[in-house]
């Protein structure tokens, strides 16, 4: 390389350069660059080194677009959430990230805040990155978001819920059920007085589903169902709300989320 070429590449920015450009700098092919990203094992020792100064050197980064198109598919799994800001989802957030990262796999996350229509957006725009495969954490989506996701050729998974004849991967549980079960086992130790609590979010269907199992078993066993809403978006705060002042009940918080 002459002085006026190095001089050049020196000035360049690092997002500028291309798979081509670290090609000419090592004397190698665009695909074996490409097999030192995707299957090193398969490239010398020596030349892994040569590579990894060149890389280090201009501050090469591949485009994961580029590779997405060239593969069908990148290297990030998608993931909407409902309320990132829910510890619940911290934890299933923080479980992904460590899994996908032991298999080489990126996460990014876009917050739906209960929203359809943010669900809806996120999910156009993460299929243009060509993901490995979307998570999300609800099951009924907008017309063109179902529409989006049936024809998509990666795995999809619905987390959090569990409804019969969806045509996805689902990891989750019937919230209906799941607060009838609540208050029948409260039931079965005699208890006759239990208030089930939730916070004043509108946009939980969840809780709305299982205070609604909750409710149904109360009647069932003949006793008045007693769904408090406290003035709180935040779970434990309205939990904590509703158990002051709570005599003579045996209180059922809305488990999250």
């Amino acid at each position: 390389m002459t002085q006026k070429q190095t001089s050049r590449t020196t000035r360049r920015k690092a997002g500028s350069y291309t798979i081509h450009d670290v090609a000419a700098l090592a004397g190698v092919s665009s695909i074996t660059v490409s097999r030192y990203f995707n299957s090193p094992e398969k490239v010398s020792v020596a030349l892994r080194e040569r590579l990894r100064e060149i890389i280090d050197r201009i501050g090469y980064v591949p485009s994961q677009v580029a590779g997405g198109l060239a593969s069908g598919h990148g290297r990030v799994v998608c993931a909407v959430m409902q309320n990132i800001a829910s510890a619940t989802f911290a934890d299933l957030v923080k479980g992904m990230t460590d899994e996908l990262q032991a298999s080489g796999l990126q996460l990014l996350l876009a917050n739906a805040q209960y929203s359809q229509e943010l669900e809806e957006q996120a999910i156009r725009t993460f299929v243009g990155w060509h993901p490995t495969a979307l998570i999300l954490t609800r099951h009924d989506h907008t017309p063109a978001a179902e529409a989006m996701l049936r024809a998509l050729n990666i795995p999809v998974i619905e987390a959090w819920g569990l409804v019969p004849g969806r045509p996805f991967h689902q990891v989750g549980f019937p919230h209906i059920e799941t607060g009838a079960i609540l208050a029948r086992h409260f039931l079965e130790q005699g208890a006759t007085r239990i208030r089930f609590v939730m916070s004043q979010t509108t946009e939980d269907f969840r809780a709305r589903q299982r205070a609604q199992g909750y409710a149904q078993a109360m009647t069932g066993a003949g006793l008045e169902a007693d769904v408090q809403i406290i003035p709180e978006d935040d779970e434990f705060e309205a939990g904590a709300i509703g158990i002051e002042g709570c005599h003579g009940y045996l209180y059922i918080p809305s488990p999250k989320p």
